[in-house]
């Protein structure tokens, strides 16, 4: 697949992606919604211990949305991708997916999105927090991202080894 291609169908998928989650946040049945999908770099999306991270990340979260519920699980070119609805304030939910995130150093391939009123995203500068570090060094991640800083090899290995503790033995 060439390059242009890959980089269409990766468009298409994140567009797909806003569709169905427009979908819900118009619903307005929900005050808050939360996304929960794997921040992987490169092309593949699913190496080797990405299934047993994205079960343990929905084993810990779907529970603390109560009262809520998945509304919407798939898979697509970009990895897995769920949505979910609950009634829990959205800074609160917020607050708990950046421990998710922090709590363990594979939690960095996480990547939870909180929406609360108006579908406004809550970021971490709404709670006062700097934004995510990249994956290699204490920069700013979408900085090290824009200015290609590391190689995709780079990359790679430090995914591997994060992934090391949920690949099946």
């Amino acid at each position: 697949m060439s390059y242009a291609k890959l980089k269409s169908d990766l468009l298409e998928t994140r567009e797909s992606r806003q569709r169905s989650f427009d979908r819900f946040y118009g619903e307005g049945a929900w005050p808050t919604l939360v996304t929960l999908s794997l921040n992987i770099p490169g092309v593949d999306k699913e190496p080797a211990g990405c299934a047993g991270l994205w079960q343990s990340a929905c084993d810990r979260l779907i529970p603390c949305l109560s009262p809520g519920q998945v509304l919407s699980e798939t898979r697509d070119l970009l990895g897995p991708w769920l949505i979910a609805g609950c009634r829990v304030p959205a800074a609160r939910v917020k607050r708990w997916c950046l421990e998710f995130e922090t709590d363990s150093p594979a939690g960095r391939l996480l990547d939870i999105d909180v929406y609360g009123f108006a579908g406004r995203p809550l970021d971490r500068s709404a709670l006062g927090l700097p934004q995510r570090t990249c994956l290699l060094c204490s920069a700013p991640g979408r900085e090290c991202m824009r200015l290609g800083r590391h190689t995709s090899g780079e990359l790679q290995a430090k995914v591997n080894e994060l992934l090391s503790p949920f690949r099946k033995k």
